[in-house]
């Protein structure tokens, strides 16, 4: 029977061996449609090419084109057609299937590029040329615009080839134009861009440099000098007349060949208080140079000042902040404060500060020190000018006691989890002092922990007020004690030491590798990673033929103390997979587990005797 079964297995094989394959498919197709990217026109008459393959077509009025049953590989598809820019791009062709690639072609165009985008003519210049080169691939047409009367350019339009360039010749005349700096944009359009060219000239008209070119004598200077120098070669005559009475000239005329300095003086004599504008008008020959001058006579004005905050106030110091508005008619000589026990102190009879003379407005500051203890101060910014001495708002202020330790409250403890906790203090007080160097709150296991334990450090302060620090990396089910704490100049303050309970965390636990797998028994390895807390009543394993197997299944209670442990499954069925969970049970009656492991048990061995095996086989030399 046995022999039978052999027999007609190996015939079954040879059939499916003999058996002829079907003809498979190898080949693909790359198809598409050429269209202009602007009007979305299919185009006609494009070339397109592939490679590595060779092959051409030219598409017809449906702009189509297509390659048929050709071999599964990428190709380089190229498009062209003349009056368009040429495209190129990249496919895979899959076995039986169509490759789709479009294109969207853009038309020819010329691009407009101009050789340089300024033209500087100096004072002499009369002529430059400028460049017009068309680097596209079309015919390039453009035109030339431009407002000035005293700016030509030659010719103001035409068309340029590819690859060409055209010279332009740019003209200006002075003729008629008042001395200065001209200014003028040559602007160029093509249907390929457009540019800008700034046009820059210079107007000399007479040949003298004026020094300066402008008199102001503002609130104090009284004399000034004009210098005339002659550039040219001949002898320059010249007449000059100020335009008020209070503008004096140490010369009315003259005539000279280089340099020609004259003295202009002011009166501001009766004169109101405010600013003054004349001129002097220069004549030589037939043209007039006019040369503004100016002059103030500013009012007879105090100093203005302002006391603004008093900060920082110690037991014996403060720090005073005023401001400088205005330093009135004439410069300042001194500023600061004044401060005394009475009202209204001044500079003449009580404790001051002097920073000295100003031209400016400015803020100050000064910080006053070996004041009295728990004392009440008046303050006022001051300033000094030849006018007189003005005084600012007042302000009050109080010294505070002697310095002491802070003083500090712990508050209470929320939000209190298996690993954090918040706690809300108060600083009641600083201590007399400007500022608390660190506060917190510090925590531990033991009663009245100190700054040497875990603590948070939120920095400096200088105010009372409430606070909370939250407490980090704490154990499970742990009783701490934990104090606000506050660190001045003084010293270290406490506040009450308090006691909260940590959370109860979750058990984590893994199953480990699953060793000694026979047909019918495994062994099983689990670790608690963490009790989170928790007294551990059972621990062992549960496992059935579905996944996340729970106590529900299949159970065997590891004997052991240690969170290491193991236990040997048995009577499991042969060539099954099976899944595992270590799991732990609390005192508390939660069930935590573990994670899920997969193992296969082994087939069940078959030993065969050889006078069996000899009675099914006919054995032959």
């Amino acid at each position: 029977m046995k022999r039978t079964i052999i027999f007609l297995y190996i015939i079954l094989c040879t059939l499916q061996m003999s058996c002829t394959k079907d003809i498979i498919d190898i080949n693909g197709n790359i198809v598409g449609i050429v269209s202009d990217a602007r009007t979305g026109e299919f185009l006609s008459g494009v070339s397109v090419t592939t490679s590595p393959l060779g092959k051409a077509y030219t598409t017809g009025i449906d702009g189509k084109y297509e390659f048929r049953n050709i071999e599964s590989q990428e190709y380089s598809i190229s498009v062209s057609k003349n009056g368009y820019n040429s495209d190129k791009k990249s496919v895979f062709v899959e076995v039986g299937k169509d490759a789709n690639l479009d294109f969207q072609i853009t038309p020819s165009s010329g691009k407009l590029f101009v050789s340089q985008n300024e033209l500087d003519f100096g004072n002499e210049v009369t002529k430059l040329s400028l460049d017009i080169s068309n680097k596209g691939n079309a015919l390039l047409s453009w035109q030339i615009s431009e407002d000035a009367t005293w700016l030509s350019c030659n010719p103001t339009s035409g068309t340029t080839q590819s690859g060409n360039i055209t010279s332009l010749v740019v003209t200006v005349d002075r003729k008629g134009l008042n001395r200065g700096n001209y200014s003028q944009n040559l602007t160029i359009t093509s249907d390929g861009g457009s540019a800008v060219i700034n046009i820059k000239m210079i107007v000399q008209g007479i040949t003298i440099n004026i020094s300066p070119d402008e008199l102001d004598f503002g609130s104090i200077i009284t004399s000034m000098q004009l210098s005339l120098t002659n550039n040219g070669n001949n002898n320059i005559t010249y007449s000059i007349s100020p335009s008020n009475s209070w503008i004096q000239v140490s010369k009315t005329s003259g005539t000279f060949s280089k340099t020609e300095i004259i003295t202009v003086s002011i009166n501001r004599s009766g004169l109101s208080e405010m600013n003054h504008e004349g001129k002097l008008t220069l004549t030589i020959g037939e043209e007039r140079i006019e040369i503004p001058v100016r002059m103030n006579i500013p009012s007879k004005e105090k100093p203005t000042v302002s006391m603004q905050t008093i900060e920082n106030i110690t037991y014996n110091s403060a720090l005073f902040k005023g401001g400088l508005f205005s330093v009135g008619s004439s410069q300042v000589c001194k500023h600061g404060f004044c401060w005394s026990e009475q009202e209204q102190p001044t500079i003449s009879s009580d404790n001051t500060c002097n920073f000295g003379d100003t031209e400016t407005a400015k803020n100050f500051t000064y910080n006053a020190t070996s004041l009295k203890t728990n004392t009440t101060y008046y303050v006022r910014a001051y300033a000094e000018n030849k006018e007189g001495v003005s005084y600012s708002n007042q302000l009050k202020f109080q010294t505070k006691g002697v310095p002491q330790i802070a003083k500090v409250e712990t508050g209470t403890t929320t939000k209190i989890t298996s690993s954090q906790a918040l706690v809300c203090g108060n600083i009641i007080s600083i201590g007399n002092v400007s500022k608390l160097s660190q506060y917190g709150h510090v925590w531990g296991k033991i009663e009245n922990p100190t700054i040497s334990d875990s603590k948070t450090q939120l920095g400096e302060i200088t105010s009372t007020g409430a606070y909370t620090s939250t407490l980090t990396e704490l154990s499970p089910n742990t009783i701490y004690h934990v104090r606000a704490y506050a660190i001045n100049e003084v010293g270290i303050s406490y506040g009450k030491d308090i006691v909260f309970t940590t959370e109860l965390a979750d058990v984590t636990l893994s199953t480990e590798s699953i060793n000694n797998i026979t047909h019918k028994t495994a062994v099983c390895h689990g670790n608690i990673v963490s009790t989170g807390g928790n007294s551990i009543l059972e621990k062992g394993f549960c496992w059935g033929k579905t996944s996340t197997p729970t106590i529900n299944n299949n159970v065997i209670v590891a004997n052991t103390i240690s969170n290491s442990f193991s236990a040997t499954l048995n009577e499991l069925d042969e060539s099954t997979i099976y899944h595992v969970r270590a799991y732990v049970k609390t005192s508390a009656g939660e069930i935590f587990y573990g994670n899920d492991v997969a193992f296969s048990t082994t087939a069940k061995s078959i030993n065969i005797s050889k006078s069996e095996y000899d009675e099914d086989i006919n054995w032959t030399k």
